[in-house]
C-alpha cells in the first residue's frame, strides 16, 4: 500500500474537521459582522484550510490572503474611479486575469493583490456601482475575520498522514 494511499485518508479527515470549524466559527463571526456576506468570510477561511498543509504553512497562507487582499482593494479602489470606457475595462480585466495566472502558483499574496481588483470590479459592473469604497471596505474586514477563522482553524487541528 502507497503511503499517500494510507495517509489520505487521516488527511481527508482532518482537512475536514478543518472545514467543518471555519464553517460553523465563520456563520458565527459572520452574525456578528455581517449576516449577509458569511459566504465571504467562509470562502476566505477554506481558501486556507482547503489545502493539506500543516500549521505554519496554513498561517503563512493566513497573512498571504490578507495583505493580498489589502493591497488588492486599494488597487481596485485606484482603477475603479477611473472613468473607462467599457471596452478599457475589458481590457483591464483581461489583463488582470493575465497576471493572475502568470503569479498564482508561485505567490499567493501577488495573485490576490490582482484577483481582489478583478472580482470587485466585476461586482461593481455587474450591479451597476462601479466605485464603491464601502464594497472594498467589506472585503477587506470579511477576509480579516475569514483569514483569522481559517488560521485558528489550521492550528487547532494538525495535519496527519499516518
Amino acid at each position: 500500500m502507497s503511503c499517500s494511499r494510507a495517509g489520505g485518508g487521516a488527511v481527508a479527515r482532518t482537512l475536514t474537521v478543518r472545514a467543518a470549524i471555519v464553517a460553523v466559527v465563520g456563520v458565527g463571526a459572520a452574525v456578528v459582522v455581517d449576516p449577509e456576506r458569511s459566504y465571504w468570510i467562509v470562502c476566505a477561511g477554506l481558501a486556507l484550510v482547503g489545502l493539506p498543509v500543516g500549521r505554519r504553512d496554513a498561517a503563512v497562507r493566513g497573512i498571504h490572503r490578507t495583505v493580498g487582499t489589502v493591497v488588492g482593494a486599494a488597487a481596485y479602489l485606484a482603477l475603479a474611479f477611473l472613468p473607462l470606457p467599457v471596452w478599457a475595462l475589458g481590457l483591464v480585466l483581461g489583463g488582470l486575469q493575465f497576471v493572475i495566472e502568470l503569479v498564482v502558483v508561485r505567490h499567493y499574496a501577488l495573485a490576490l493583490v490582482f484577483i481582489t481588483p478583478l472580482v470587485l470590479l466585476i461586482i461593481g459592473a455587474a450591479t451597476g456601482d462601479s466605485a464603491s469604497l464601502p464594497l472594498a471596505l467589506e472585503r477587506v474586514v470579511d477576509t480579516l475575520v475569514g483569514a483569522a477563522v481559517g488560521t485558528v482553524a489550521a492550528l487547532a487541528v494538525r495535519l496527519r498522514a499516518d
